[in-house]
């Protein structure tokens, strides 16, 4: 299907956004070259069907993110590594003003506000995120934590909103697309023993594969799995 033929509706995490404007924050090499084409697609206005959301607390980790290189080479281990001398001054501040641009009046970036249907969705990934110990290899097993359980709860209502074939979360963040992918597996059964058919029963949805958002995780995903969600890859960046 050609991307003109079809709204794309798309929610950030901060993973990939930061990786955007400073490339060496990006978690993951593979993540950064495709976040980059495409969101100067949609910038450029190439891709006029493809809309993207962020979540609030995803902004303020991005500013976080920018903040850090700035001022954390001198203590932060990891800042030390990729850029021993910070951030510099001028550099820093032409990238929180195109930051601040691109969210402002969602001239690029739509800001999603946190409201009570993504924490009561939110929900719903949190039983399976603590019912499953993923990484069973590893040594300990954390959750994904809060934060992540709401992008999640955000995506199942924005799935719901727009349409499951219509949505996709974007990230680099392994654990988050694998353990969507788990939940949106699981058989009848085991979610009524979780839970999850009363819970989702409660919230209007109903039980089933696209019960879940789709999850595209741009550290692993083949480029055939981003042809089949916008229609083509690559987005073109430059007018023919």
């Amino acid at each position: 299907m050609p991307i003109s033929s079809a709204n794309r509706y798309v929610l950030l995490d901060a993973s990939v956004v930061a990786g955007y404007y400073l490339p060496i924050a990006a978690r993951h090499k593979r993540s950064q070259p495709r976040i980059c084409a495409i969101v100067d697609s949609v910038r450029k206005r190439l891709s006029p069907n493809v809309f993207f959301y962020i979540p609030n607390t995803c902004i303020a980790e991005v500013f976080d993110v920018l903040t850090k290189y700035r001022y954390g080479a001198k203590w932060n281990p990891h800042v030390k590594k990729l850029l021993p001398r910070g951030l510099p001054k001028d550099r820093y501040k032409e990238l929180r003003e195109t930051f601040a641009q691109d969210i402002h009046n969602g001239r690029l970036f739509y800001q999603c506000e946190l409201n009570r249907y993504h924490i009561l969705a939110s929900d719903l990934i949190s039983i399976v995120d603590n019912a499953y110990q993923y990484y069973r290899g590893k040594k300990q097993h954390r959750p994904m934590g809060t934060k992540d359980h709401i992008i999640v709860g955000m995506g199942i209502h924005l799935a719901r909103t727009h349409g499951h074939d219509n949505f996709a979360i974007l990230t680099s963040d392994h654990r988050m697309a694998d353990l969507v992918k788990r939940a949106s597996r699981l058989k009848p059964t085991r979610a009524r023993q979780l839970g999850l058919t009363e819970r989702m029963e409660e919230l209007g949805l109903a039980f089933g594969k696209e019960a879940f958002p789709k999850v595209i995780n741009l550290a692993s995903c083949k480029n055939s799995d981003l042809e089949g969600f916008f229609g083509e890859w690559a987005l073109p960046t430059e007018l023919p």
